[in-house]
């Protein structure tokens, strides 16, 4: 973890044009237009979790149609009639690339799911990080929303999304990753003092994307982060 942080601390009023309901001063870019990744074709599906057994473990092997865990090499993708996965694992699991539905949920709960590809777009539904880590190294599309409730989302990949909700949890990256959303977002820490980190991570409002916070009431709250 870096050592170097820069201290965004308590603040009441307007930053940057983002109304933040309870004070949390946070430093987001607010651009205008982001332009999105180049478009690249859909990968090709090399191991598709079906939930055979029922249990929608991603690492249950049963639950994949090759009946093996997808690896480093394997596009994997998450069936059709899928709604939710819990990665699980409780290790490091990596996948060249992941391609889920609208509908489906991957759910974070333990160990790290890495996606390697630089190149292509990677897809979820959406994408909730409870414990664990996930990483992208590439461009990430997730059509609804990402919650972040402890763990990290990380990676130098430029992710996109409807919406964010930040309870707990950490960004980081080595100054290249970033988190787009377009819709309204919240960060809330209920009556806890609680410290999140954002190292090297950049966080935009992609137009009329609002932040709100929610439950503040500690004053010695703070976000930090470090980097560029």
């Amino acid at each position: 973890m870096p050592t170097s942080r820069h201290f965004v601390r308590y603040l009441l009023g307007t930053i940057l044009g983002l109304s933040l309901a309870g004070g949390i001063a946070l430093a987001v870019s607010v651009l205008s237009s982001i332009a999105g990744p180049a478009a690249s074709a859909t990968p090709t599906c090399t191991d598709t979790f079906n939930n055979t057994v029922g249990d929608s473990e991603w690492g249950n092997p049963g639950n994949w149609s090759t009946k093996a865990l997808p690896g480093s090499t394997d596009v994997a993708c998450l069936g059709a009639s899928v709604t939710t996965v819990y990665f699980d694992t409780g290790n490091t699991q990596s996948v060249d690339d992941v391609e889920g539905g609208t509908g489906v949920l991957l759910q974070v709960l333990s160990g790290q799911l890495n996606v390697l590809d630089t190149s292509n777009t990677s897809t979820l539904g959406s994408l909730e990080v409870t414990y664990g880590t996930v990483q992208f190294s590439g461009p990430t599309t997730i059509s609804s929303g990402v919650t972040l409730s402890g763990g990290t989302l990380e990676g130098a990949g430029a992710v996109s999304a409807a919406s964010l909700t930040w309870t707990a949890g950490d960004f980081y990256s080595n100054n290249t990753g970033s988190l787009t959303v377009s819709g309204m977002s919240t960060i809330s820490t209920g009556t806890a003092t609680q410290t999140w980190y954002m190292q090297g991570y950049t966080l935009n409002a992609d137009g009329g994307a609002t932040f709100t916070s929610s439950g503040v009431t500690n004053p010695g709250f703070q976000l930090q982060y470090s980097g560029a």
